[in-house]
């Protein structure tokens, strides 16, 4: 959680003072010289490499001109995010991992904070709380790719921009 914590901080943008607020609290975490935020949760999500269907490789070849059978999950994210109960929260994307570190809201009853926790990973399928007691974590189920992109909440209100961005530095490499 320290090095995730650590690159947040390491690739700040303008964000909302929130997100900023709670990073820039947890620098003596993150250098080791205190103990982890109360309020701080760390989840994981497994992506898997989604398998294309015959019609899915034609469109693929006949637009990008390139044949595939797969696409891999070979995302590199960095998103701040933020719903119910959420003071602050990051997700960051790498390849077939996806972590979510939340800031929750410590002014909320113990019984507000747990309904608001329970929405949050009902929404995001296979994601899993890395308890930072536990020596050992099962992560499953996990995801294809495409599913992910389908199903999560906050990938889909990127998904616009990122094919944006895609058309942009395509068209400069030309």
């Amino acid at each position: 959680m320290r090095w995730l914590l650590a690159y947040n901080m390491a690739r700040m943008r303008r964000w909302p003072t929130p997100h900023l607020q709670q990073l820039k609290q947890t620098t003596e975490y993150i250098g080791g010289e205190s103990p982890c935020p109360s309020n701080l949760r760390l989840y994981v999500q497994l992506i898997t490499a989604a398998k294309l269907t015959p019609p899915q490789k034609e469109r693929i070849l006949k637009v990008d001109g390139i044949a595939v059978d797969e696409v891999e999950p070979l995302l590199r994210r960095f998103v701040a995010c933020g719903g119910e109960g959420i003071v602050a929260g990051f997700l960051v994307g790498m390849n077939g991992y996806q972590f979510y570190l939340v800031f929750w809201d410590c002014t909320r009853t113990t019984q507000q904070m747990r309904r608001s926790e329970r929405n949050f990973l009902r929404h995001i399928y296979g994601i899993r709380w890395l308890r930072p007691t536990l020596s050992q974590s099962v992560l499953c189920p996990s995801l294809n790719i495409l599913d992910v992109v389908k199903e999560n909440p906050l990938m889909r209100g990127n998904i616009e921009r990122g094919d944006a961005w895609v058309q942009e530095r395509s068209a400069k490499r030309i």
